[in-house]
């Protein structure tokens, strides 16, 4: 099975509880601002890698369990 991106597992996450981007923003005490940069295309410039550990602890708060 292939690996999913930390950014692919940030989508999987939302998805699978139905979180908006505010909710996912509140859950990390990020601001709307960071989770829209999360959630953009590598390809657009004012993207920002979310990194693995952001991406467990929000499926952790969550109640996810990722693929491995």
């Amino acid at each position: 099975m292939t690996s999913l991106t930390p950014q692919a597992q940030l989508r999987l996450i939302m998805k699978r509880r139905r979180l908006t981007r505010q909710q996912v923003a509140d859950l990390m005490g990020v601001s709307l601002h960071t989770v829209h940069s999360w959630t953009r295309p590598p390809s657009n410039k004012s993207a920002r890698k979310v990194s693995a550990g952001t991406v467990e602890l929000l499926a952790e708060k969550a109640g996810v369990r990722l693929p491995r």
